[in-house]
C-alpha cells in the first residue's frame, strides 16, 4: 500500500519531523555556496535561521504551524537553496526584468531579514499554543454506502463542470460565463469537492474498512491529478499533496478525528519522480487550450512548442524551480521596493481596487467593471508606481498570469516595518477562531490562512474561502440526506413469508 494510518497527534509530529530533516539537509547543502564562492550568503543565512525555528518551536500538532511549515519548505526554502548554491536570484521569466534589476547580495539581505521577522513572531505565537482536542463532528462520519453514493454524485457533477469548462474556454473567449456555469463553478468547485471528499473519506476510517478507504483515496488522488493536468496545471502534484494530506491532517484536530492518512515514502518518491513529466504535460495542455498561444487546438504544434520551451531535462528542472520560486520572488520585489523607496503612493488606490473587485466576485453581476482584473495582475504597475488600470473579461483571459503577492509581500506593501506585528495579530485571530468557533468556521479560518500564504490578490483569497466553505456545507447537506435515506430504508420492517 502507498498509504499509512497514524494516530492524529503522532502523525502530525511525524510530518513535521520529516520537514525538519529536509530543512536540515537543505541548510547543510546551502553552506556549500560559501566554499564554492558561487552563490549568495543571505539565502544560506535564512535557511540556518528557519531550521533553528523548526527545531525550537516543536509545537508540531498546531494546524497553522503545519501549514506554514509545508508552504515555507516548498516555496521559500527550496528556492533559497537554489539561490544560495547556483547564484540564482530573480525569476526573469515573470516578465518583470524591465521594472527592477535582479536582486543580488545586499538586495536580498533586508527582504529576507524582514521575512525572518514574520517567522519569529509566528514562532513566538505558537511556541506554547497547543491545539486543544475537540469533540468528534459526526457530520463528517458517513457509512460506506452513503459515502459511495455521494462520491458517485460528485464525480458526475465534476465531469459535467470540467467538460463544460474546457468547451467554454476553447470557444467563447469573448464572453463571460453564463449563470448556469457560474453556479456550477461556485457550488461544485473541483478542488473544494476533492478536499471535502478527502475529509469524508478520512472520517469513515476504521479497522474494518481501511482497504476500502485506501482505494477511495487512491481513486480520488488519480482523478485529481488527471483532471488538473488536463486543465493545464503545472503544479498539480504540489496541490494534490496539499489537498489530500496536509490540509486533511491539519483539519483532523478540528474535526476530532483520531486517525489520519499519510503517504508512505515510496508514494512520495513516485510523485517526485513523476513531477517533471506532470509539469511538462500540464504545460502542454495549457498551450493547447490557451487563447494566448498560436497552437490552441493544434496538438502537434502545442507539443512542438512545449518541447522547444522546456528543452532538455536540466532545463525542465530549472523551469520547475522557476515556477515554485515565483512566491518568494514576488515578495522580494515588493519588500525591496519598500526598503528602497519607502511607502508606495498607491496604497489607497490598491485598497479601493481590492474592495471593488471583492464586490465583483461576491455580488451578482459586475457592479464595478473598471476593476475586473484580479489585483495580483497589477503587480507590475505597483512596482513601477504607475496608475492602476484594469481590463475587461477578454483582456483577463488573454493576460491571466500568476504573480502572487504572498501574505508577507502584501502586508509589507501596506504596513511596512510594522507588518510582522500585523501578521502576529492576524494569526492570533485565526488561532482563536480555530479553537473556539464552530467546525465549519474553524475550517474556513484554517483555509483562509493557507490560501493567504500564496496571495493571488486578497479578494481572490476571500472568494476562494467562501467557495470552499459553501462546498463543505452543500456536500454535508447532501451526505446527510443520503445517510438519513439509508437509515429510513433500514428501519422499514421486512415482511416474512410463512
Amino acid at each position: 500500500m502507498f498509504f499509512a494510518i497514524k494516530p492524529t497527534g503522532q502523525g502530525l509530529r511525524e510530518i513535521n519531523q520529516f520537514f525538519f530533516k529536509i530543512s536540515l539537509v537543505l541548510t547543510i547543502c546551502a553552506q556549500v555556496s560559501w566554499l564554492l564562492d558561487n552563490g549568495t550568503s543571505a539565502p544560506a543565512l535564512f535557511l540556518i535561521l528557519f531550521t533553528a525555528i523548526r527545531y525550537f518551536v516543536r509545537n508540531w500538532t498546531q494546524p497553522l504551524w503545519l501549514c506554514l511549515s509545508w508552504w515555507s519548505l516548498i516555496y521559500v526554502e527550496v528556492p533559497c537553496l537554489w539561490y544560495a548554491v547556483a547564484g540564482k536570484t530573480l525569476n526573469q521569466s515573470m516578465g518583470l526584468a524591465d521594472i527592477m534589476p535582479p536582486l543580488t547580495g545586499g538586495g536580498l539581505f533586508l527582504p529576507l531579514l524582514n521575512l525572518a521577522l514574520y517567522y519569529l513572531v509566528f514562532a513566538a505565537l505558537v511556541f506554547s499554543k497547543k491545539q486543544a482536542p475537540r469533540k468528534l463532528d459526526e457530520r463528517f462520519v458517513l457509512s460506506d454506502q452513503a459515502f459511495h453514493q455521494l462520491l458517485s454524485v460528485c464525480l458526475v457533477l465534476l465531469g459535467i463542470s470540467f467538460f463544460r469548462e474546457l468547451n467554454f474556454s476553447a470557444q467563447k473567449l469573448d464572453q463571460s460565463p453564463g449563470i448556469f456555469d457560474q453556479v456550477l463553478r461556485v457550488c461544485f468547485h473541483d478542488v473544494a469537492v476533492f478536499f471535502v471528499l478527502c475529509l469524508l473519506n478520512l472520517g469513515r476510517l476504521n479497522t474494518k474498512n481501511r482497504r476500502n478507504v485506501f482505494r477511495a483515496h487512491s481513486l480520488l488522488l488519480i482523478l485529481y491529478l488527471a483532471l488538473r493536468i488536463w486543465a493545464g496545471s503545472k503544479g498539480a502534484i504540489l496541490t494534490a499533496l496539499l489537498i489530500f494530506f496536509i490540509l486533511p491532517a491539519a483539519c483532523a484536530p478540528i474535526l476530532g478525528f483520531r486517525q489520519i492518512i499519510l503517504p508512505r515514502l515510496k508514494l512520495l518518491v513516485c510523485l517526485v519522480s513523476a513531477s517533471p513529466v506532470c509539469f511538462g504535460l500540464g504545460y502542454y495542455y495549457r498551450i493547447l487550450g490557451s487563447q494566448k498561444s498560436s497552437a490552441v487546438g493544434d496538438p502537434s504544434l502545442a507539443r512542438d512548442m512545449a518541447m522547444d520551451n522546456l528543452g532538455e531535462y536540466q532545463q525542465l528542472i530549472e523551469a520547475i524551480l522557476y515556477r515554485i520560486s515565483a512566491e518568494i520572488n514576488m515578495y522580494l520585489l515588493l519588500s525591496n521596493d519598500f526598503f528602497q523607496n519607502g511607502i508606495n503612493p498607491l496604497q489607497l488606490d490598491l485598497a479601493g481596487y481590492i474592495s471593488k473587485n471583492s464586490a465583483n466576485l461576491i455580488l451578482p453581476g459586475t457592479p464595478f467593471p473598471e476593476c475586473y482584473f484580479m489585483s495580483s495582475m497589477l503587480l507590475p504597475q505597483l512596482l513601477s508606481h504607475s496608475p492602476l488600470k484594469s481590463g475587461d473579461y477578454y483582456d483577463l483571459a488573454l493576460q491571466l498570469n500568476t504573480r502572487p503577492y504572498t501574505a508577507f509581500g502584501l502586508l509589507t506593501f501596506f504596513f511596512g516595518l510594522t507588518a510582522p506585528l500585523v501578521f502576529f495579530v492576524y494569526c492570533a485571530m485565526i488561532m482563536r477562531c480555530i479553537g473556539r468557533a464552530s467546525t465549519l468556521v474553524a475550517i474556513g479560518g484554517l483555509i483562509l490562512f493557507v490560501f493567504s500564504l500564496s496571495m493571488y490578490g486578497l479578494e481572490c483569497v476571500v472568494h476562494l474561502v467562501l467557495i470552499f466553505v459553501l462546498n463543505i456545507f452543500i456536500l454535508l447537506q447532501l451526505s446527510s440526506l443520503l445517510e438519513s435515506r439509508k437509515k429510513r430504508a433500514s428501519a422499514v420492517p421486512v415482511q416474512r413469508e410463512f
